[in-house]
């Protein structure tokens, strides 16, 4: 997984709620727009103070609500992907509208590690689980 990668997958699912995100999907779409927020910011606030001389940042607040409104939809897809791949429902994603502790929450939820998927061992060293033949759970890989 690279950065590409995972810009790649952050657009592709632009709007895909269901599905699971790995942790390396999540922090590094992660990493990209908080990257894209603060240079945009920068170019922004430049541009208003050097070019227009004024220091009002009229240019900057309208160029970083730009990207974060159009960020805001695939980035909370993510998150509801990144939580259902830890093993958590989509509804918590509800929990950040509780100011500063569900966004921590939400945090702690993110960097949890993926949750085994129905009938699939965690790991191929796990033991396969009571009632399914092995040669059942190799089927289904």
């Amino acid at each position: 997984m690279n950065m590409l990668q995972a810009i790649r997958r952050y657009y592709a699912g632009y709007a895909q709620f269901s599905g699971r995100a790995s942790r390396a999907d999540f922090w590094l779409a992660a990493l990209y727009v908080w990257l894209l927020q603060t240079a945009v910011h920068f170019v922004s606030t430049a541009l208003d103070v050097f070019i227009l001389g004024s220091p009002d940042l009229s240019l900057r607040d309208a160029a970083v609500l730009l990207v974060g409104v159009t960020h805001a939809l695939p980035s909370l897809a993510l998150l509801a992907r990144r939580l259902h791949d830890a093993g958590f429902s989509r509804a918590w994603l509800f929990l950040g509208l509780v100011p500063f502790v569900g966004p921590l929450t939400l945090l702690v939820f993110a960097l949890q590690p993926s949750a085994p998927r129905l009938g699939h061992p965690a790991d191929a060293s796990d033991p396969v689980p009571a009632g399914v033949t092995a040669s059942a759970t190799a089927a289904r890989r």
